[in-house]
């Protein structure tokens, strides 16, 4: 191919010879894009921004109140755009959606749904209408998510605009909703577990000490009561009592140097009280103070008193390998591990030193029981001091259990004020004013360049499969000759003028039912 020049007088010459095949589908173009502009039905959107921020963070007084509550930070958005979006077309989501908002389904709906609780009969009716308006609501959400930021966008689309704010505000409102309950689910578990210990407990106190008050007012004479304990029984449990006193001394020496490693972090590291650790302590309590009544009635090497011992060691070791491995939860990224190993040991080293501390007192007092004996106190006595001490036990269950609602009471504040930070409305939605599908100008714009582009595709095709010479270069150079003169286009008639007066108007016409035919069922 020859590479030749532009010749722009040839290219003028074309467009002058087949403007009508430029001016007519520019024409059409023109015509259909009014048409469309005049049926267009608007559509309004509207949208709200919702941020996710960081967690903040506790400070030290309130940490040293909150056990286990530590400051985490949250994946970006981008990251979890994959569940939010999730979320927010779930049927769960949509359903509230719905019932919150008020919206009532559509006539045609209803009959859509009436055909289809024909064609499954197993199906209700009412089952049939919410799925279905889940269905069409799913495709009015708008859910944009930015790749960099830390928020991201929910919306609706509708032809009414005062629906589309309802829907958009009504989602936001939602989906902040449904995280707050989310974030919140664990901690209001726990209390509510907690609460029931605390009533069963606060229950048992309240027997035991109406026992008590009983026993105190029917105390008219006193009786004797044989027990059966032994000068070995008394020389082991006063045994007993004094490597109790050595391994304390153990366990303190143990807890100021985990104390010293750790430095000024030992009274800020808060660990978290599970339910199952708060279980076994109170357990163990319990199982000491059988133990003291065992003591009592059998001798040291019996099987109950073996056992017993057995249960609590075993027990011991379940509530140290609790606090292993679910204590230190929300302390990762605040702390160090190895400050963390040595929080978990001095906390087991302190419920050590608590449970030794309980079977000490608990020997002490059957020391007491037996010195009673021996010096002829009454049966009644003895009895009281068994009421007494069942009291006490209660009485430190119960406590124990009324710590950890208090704490899991102010713990759910705090986490309630952090998701609320985390989870807030940045923009609220508002009530469209102009449609997004009614861009005028983008119209027009389009519908020209199309007009354009036709045109100059049909001069494009005819000009390539049009054999004619157009010019006298093209003439010489084909037939190898000089042209010495050109004679001009003869008229012979009126009648191939008229055809072809009427030809091109007829093309035009054509073409513009093409068009607005095309755009009538595209709008379809």
């Amino acid at each position: 191919m020859d590479n030749a020049p532009i010749d722009l007088r040839a290219i003028f010459q074309i467009i002058k010879r087949r403007r009508w095949l430029i001016i007519i589908p520019v024409v059409a173009s023109a015509i259909a894009a009014y048409i469309r502009i005049s049926t267009i039905v608007p559509v309004y959107q509207s949208t709200a921004s919702i941020l996710l921020g960081r967690n903040t963070y506790i400070t030290a007084s309130m940490s040293r109140v909150l056990p286990g509550i530590e400051s985490q930070n949250r994946q970006r958005i981008w990251n979890r755009r994959q569940t939010i979006t999730k979320q927010i077309y779930s049927k769960t989501t949509l359903g509230k959606l719905i019932d919150r908002a008020g919206l009532e389904p559509s006539q045609g709906l209803l009959e859509k749904a009436k055909r289809l609780s024909k064609e499954y009969p197993n199906m209700q009716h009412d089952d049939i209408v919410r799925l279905l308006q889940i269905q069409s609501l799913s495709k009015k959400i708008v859910v944009n998510i930015p790749r960099r930021g830390e928020y991201f966008e929910v919306g609706a689309k509708s032809t009414d605009p005062h629906k589309a704010y309802l829907i958009a505000k009504t989602l936001a409102e939602v989906f902040i909703e449904e995280n707050l309950l989310q974030e919140l689910s664990g901690v209001q578990k726990t209390l509510v577990f907690s609460n029931e210990q605390l009533k069963l407990y606060r229950k048992k106190l309240e027997q035991a000490e109406k026992r008590l008050r009983d026993y105190q007012r029917s105390m008219t004479k006193e009786t004797a009561v044989e027990l059966p304990i032994t000068t070995e029984n008394l020389t082991q449990v006063k045994s007993l009592i004094s490597s109790i006193s050595v391994d304390l001394t153990d366990k303190y020496d143990q807890l100021n140097y985990i104390e010293k490693q750790l430095g000024g972090l030992a009274s800020q590291i808060r660990l978290l009280k599970t339910n199952k650790a708060t279980m076994l302590k109170a357990q163990l309590i319990e199982k000491i103070s059988q133990l003291a009544e065992l003591m009592i009635n059998f001798s040291w090497n019996s099987k109950e008193v073996l056992r017993l011992n057995k249960d609590i060691a075993q027990l011991k070791d379940k509530l140290a390998a609790e606090i292993k491995e679910n204590s230190a939860q929300g302390l990762d990224g605040r702390y160090t591990p190895k400050q963390i190993d040595l929080a978990v040991q001095r906390e087991i080293v302190l419920n050590e030193i608590d449970l030794l501390k309980q079977q000490k007192t608990t020997l002490k007092r059957l020391v007491a029981i037996y010195n009673s004996k021996q010096n002829k106190i009454p049966a009644h006595e003895i009895n009281l001091q068994k009421l007494q001490a069942e009291v006490q036990k209660n009485r430190e269950i119960y406590q124990t259990f009324l710590d950890q609602v208090q704490s899991m009471k102010i713990r759910e504040a705090m986490q309630r004020t952090e998701a609320q930070i985390l989870y807030r409305i940045l923009d609220p939605a508002q009530i469209p004013v102009m449609p997004v599908n009614t861009n005028v100008q983008k119209i027009i714009i389009l519908a020209l360049m199309a007009g354009l582009g036709i045109g100059g595709g049909l001069v494009y095709v005819l000009e390539l499969i049009d054999n004619s010479f157009t010019s006298v270069d093209e003439i010489e150079k084909y037939l190898g000759v000089m042209v010495i003169g050109t004679v001009p286009l003869i008229n012979l008639g009126e009648q191939n003028t008229n055809r072809r007066k009427w030809a091109f108007p007829l093309v035009a016409i054509s073409l513009a039912v093409i068009i607005v035919l095309g755009f009538v069922l595209l709008r379809k």
